[in-house]
């Protein structure tokens, strides 16, 4: 039987991004997937100075290329991967953005304004509709995750560090592993 819970994980690795996904029963595997910024596609392409990453290619799936959504900046991509919806649709349309009516700014991961609700609820993300579904979900350095969209939170949030230590690393990862392995 299955626990009512999915950890939903992210690390944000400066600038690299870990996206976990997993439910912890026989039935199903867990997934992980890693969204790397600014890793270009050939970088996987020299994987012996990255031994974790070799074992994670050869006993898994690697996409050969991501064509980026309009515009091709970090916080919109992200949103579309989450959401599955284009920029045009989901609103989130930059990394810096201006809302005329209320004065105020997003700016990538750094000021207050940007965990406002208005600009995270023009599309429901994965994670709300996981937890709109009953299912905890646990997420690390993932942009956003510190917000309420559409009324809802998820389960837990390792709030997103815009530069994060080795040992921030490090120690959400064996967490993230930790929830996937044994639940909680």
């Amino acid at each position: 039987m299955c626990p009512s819970y999915i950890p939903a994980c992210s690390l944000c690795l400066f600038p690299p991004l870990l996206l976990l996904f997993g439910q912890h029963c026989l039935a199903a595997r867990p997934l992980l997937v890693f969204l790397i910024d600014g890793f270009r596609y050939d970088y996987m392409d020299d994987l012996h100075a990255l031994p974790g990453f070799r074992e994670l290619v050869d006993n898994g799936v690697k996409v050969d290329y991501m064509t980026p959504d309009f515009p091709s900046l970090s916080y919109p991509n992200y949103y579309s991967l989450m959401t599955g919806r284009h920029c045009d649709v989901h609103q989130m349309t930059g990394n810096y953005m201006w809302d005329e009516a209320s004065k105020k700014e997003f700016l990538i991961g750094i000021n207050p304004d940007s965990r406002l609700p208005l600009w995270w609820n023009g599309s429901e993300p994965l994670w709300v509709t996981l937890q709109k579904l009953g299912k905890k979900v646990f997420m690390y350095y993932w942009p956003g995750c510190e917000v309420e969209i559409l009324g809802v939170r998820p389960s837990f949030c390792e709030e997103y560090i815009y530069n994060p230590s080795e040992k921030n690393l490090t120690d959400s990862i064996e967490n993230a592993l930790s929830v996937l392995s044994y639940g909680r």
